[in-house]
């Protein structure tokens, strides 16, 4: 049996070991270090969001990183600033010289054939 003040104690002092190792100081300069690199690359690449930086994160250190907890890391952006991620109306712009316009002209026969023709040009 135990006494109830005695299993408080024990229970504050789990709590305080729990903490105490949860606020490590060589944790909390590491998880400092960590952010300010998140926060570097975010501003340095515009168009990177959560995914592409958990990415290279990934594929440049090693480091197994959620997306959710890069944009934990993140600053807020302020209203009306872009989004990180790329939109379509950015990847068009952005990829205009390259894309090639197609046009499609689908015919379905009573045989169920299809009858595709494309014509493509280069976007101007």
């Amino acid at each position: 049996m135990v006494r109830p003040e005695t299993m408080i104690r024990w229970h504050r002092a789990g709590w305080r070991l729990f903490w105490r190792l949860k606020s490590d100081p060589a944790d909390r300069r590491f998880r400092l270090r960590f952010t300010a690199l998140i926060r570097r690359m975010a501003r340095e690449n515009p168009a990177w969001g959560e995914q592409r930086i958990a990415n290279e994160f990934l594929v440049k250190l090693g480091i197994r990183l959620c997306p959710r907890t890069v944009s934990k890391y993140l600053s807020r952006r302020p209203p009306g600033r872009p989004r990180g991620d790329l939109r379509w109306a950015t990847f068009l712009r952005l990829h205009a010289q390259g894309i090639i316009a197609c046009d499609y002209l689908v015919a379905v026969t009573a045989a169920f054939r299809l009858f595709v023709r494309v014509r493509g040009d280069r976007a101007p």
